[in-house]
């Protein structure tokens, strides 16, 4: 069985600099993208490798860093088009509608799609979470009133993805944003999307004593996880405490608020 890994958007080279062109470069081969894969890599991509075989598809924009993406991430398809001034919400919606069509005429059958961005960061093994093949699995409602939801990360059952496509070219259609993805589905489907963790467990944005914390706590340390799905919240929970716990007696003056409810 494989996994279809699709990722979205600009490639980020610096905090708050993406690269378009070589104009826009401070430091070219000081690639904040490739920061942002070892900690994917680790706990993204390799868990997944060991139950399924995973395939990365590709929809960016060109750049003189383009090669040495598709050399890491050694994608099974991709797409770099020129950088439009098109709305944000717009761009990413056609980044889905890329990534969607080039997963579709894949001939591998695939269990279920990730759709997110480069500059993901993912705190504990993909598998510790509950992933159900029944729904569309995102992260969380906002916790504003209303019922949109996050939208860097998305987990499709293959036999969802064409609602999922419905949903991205009805809010194409209607200029809509990428947090109503979670409503279209449901109001489509009279299905509750799983959402599947809370706003700690995934960060675009991290201080160097988090970083370390997830090299030093949560990725290189081997010990028993519950890496099938689905696991409890018990023993989710378990997890985070423990790899509390443990920054705590290592680093006693270090307060890291990550992976807490």
């Amino acid at each position: 069985m494989s996994i279809a890994y699709c990722i979205k958007g600009v490639i980020k080279t610096q905090e708050n600099n993406y690269i378009l062109n070589s104009q826009n470069i401070i430091k070219q081969n000081d690639a904040v993208y490739k920061d942002y894969h070892k900690l994917t890599n680790a706990s993204i991509i390799n868990p997944l490798k060991e139950k399924y075989k995973v395939d990365v598809f590709i929809s960016s924009y060109n750049s003189i860093e383009k090669d040495n993406v598709i050399d890491l991430y050694k994608p099974k398809n991709y797409i770099f088009t020129e950088f439009n001034n098109c709305s944000s919400w717009k761009a990413q919606l056609m980044h889905f509608k890329k990534l969607i069509k080039m997963v579709k005429e894949s001939n591998e059958k695939y269990l279920f799609a990730i759709f997110t961005r480069f500059d993901i960061i993912m705190c504990i093994n993909i598998l510790n979470y509950y992933i159900s093949l029944d729904t569309l699995n995102l992260l969380y409602k906002h916790k504003s009133p209303g019922v949109n939801g996050d939208d860097n990360f998305f987990i499709v059952p293959m036999d969802k993805i064409t609602i999922f496509d419905d949903v991205i070219d009805h809010l194409l259609r209607t200029n809509g944003i990428t947090h109503a993805i979670n409503y279209e589905y449901e109001k489509r489907t009279r299905t509750k999307c799983n959402y599947m963790g809370i706003n700690h467990d995934f960060s675009l944005k991290l201080t160097k004593e988090e970083i370390l914390f997830h090299e030093e706590i949560l990725l290189i340390e081997n010990e028993t996880t519950p890496i099938n799905f689905p696991c409890s919240k018990q023993c989710i929970n378990k997890f985070r405490i423990d790899k509390i716990n443990r920054w705590k007696e290592r680093y006693p003056n270090n307060v890291v608020e990550i992976l807490s409810d």
